[in-house]
């Protein structure tokens, strides 16, 4: 390899590509720029002294004329590596024939552009793809792309909830119009009269327990058998400041196993004077006691149910503790 007055060196032979081969592939620390004969003059496709100015003095700069010594140099660096005429290729220290050709950037001087576009892009290209700059990328890459999975699998979550939420309000609608029907034929009285009390407030306590739980819940928590003795019923009539909503929503939450969740009403059993006072057929421990938890009432109301041996709920009395 000869050096030109431009102060670069010239291959111009077979054996010279092999030197420019060697150095290529050798151990070297400095980075070297091949370039190529452009595509409208016989000239260098960047004019070497500015190219020097931006690689500085210590990276080699190597000047190959004409395509056959260019497909000399394809055939030992493979298609990636390739240096075409009308372009210029930075090789960067630790270049094998498998290394990636991002990492040993080529840059085409395109058809009509400026020299100083050119060597712009060539200055932008030299500088990014520094080996130092160049890990420093890939480690930002490798986080965008690992905040991208991230953000798409939120996203994805995000979607999944909106239609369970939208399949969960459906359910909750469509629960909510069997309830007001049910609460229309109530309303349709207008009051609570002494000969439909029960049957209306057996029909309370299903909408109270419909209102209060989606339908997932209500597989968790169903509504169990339940039975409103006379004296029980008649006690709403001798005290109209009940309200007969939250009397039947404290049912409710008794008859599907969920007071014992809720501190409010405070669920406890009732302690038995001795073994006489038992109902027949009931067990010691079987009565229970709970607030009514009603604004304005206190603690001055105790609905009182007994916990029957087949399961089923008998709600007895309500008891006044004024």
């Amino acid at each position: 390899m000869s050096l030109s007055e431009a102060g670069l060196l010239v291959v111009r032979s077979q054996p010279e590509v092999r030197s420019l081969e060697e150095v290529l592939l050798g151990g070297r620390d400095a980075p070297v720029v091949v370039l190529t004969q452009s595509t409208e003059t016989l000239e260098p496709v960047l004019p070497p002294k500015k190219v020097r100015a931006v690689v500085g003095e210590e990276a080699g700069i190597l000047y190959v004329p004409g395509d056959y010594l260019l497909r000399r140099l394809r055939a030992t660096l493979g298609h990636a590596l390739a240096v075409s005429r009308g372009a210029a290729r930075i090789f960067w220290p630790d270049l094998t024939v498998e290394s990636d050709g991002s990492d040993h950037p080529l840059i085409p001087v395109l058809e009509g552009e400026s020299e100083e576009d050119a060597l712009a892009e060539f200055a932008r290209q030299f500088d990014l793809s520094r080996p130092k700059v160049r890990r420093e990328i890939r480690l930002i890459e490798d986080l965008r792309s690992s905040l991208r999975d991230e953000r798409d699998a939120a996203a994805k979550d995000v979607r999944g909830i909106a239609e369970r939420l939208r399949d969960a309000n459906i359910e909750r609608h469509v629960a909510t119009v069997r309830a007001e029907r049910h609460e229309h034929g109530l309303n349709a009285a207008g009051r609570l009269m002494a000969d439909d009390c029960e049957e209306a407030l057996y029909l309370l306590i299903a909408r109270e327990w419909l209102r209060a739980f989606l339908p997932v819940d209500r597989r968790a928590h169903p509504l169990g058998a339940h039975v409103l003795l006379p004296e029980f019923v008649a006690v709403l009539q001798s005290h109209p400041e009940i309200l007969h909503e939250r009397l039947a929503w404290t049912c409710a939450m008794v008859a599907c196993g969920y007071a014992e969740h809720l501190r409010g009403i405070a669920p406890q059993p009732v302690a038995r004077a001795s073994a006489a006072s038992h109902p027949p057929g009931e067990e010691e421990g079987t009565t229970w006691s709970c607030r009514l938890m009603q604004d304005g009432l206190g603690e001055s109301y105790r609905l009182i149910y007994r916990l029957r041996a087949d399961a089923a709920v008998e709600f007895a009395e309500i008891e006044y503790r004024g």
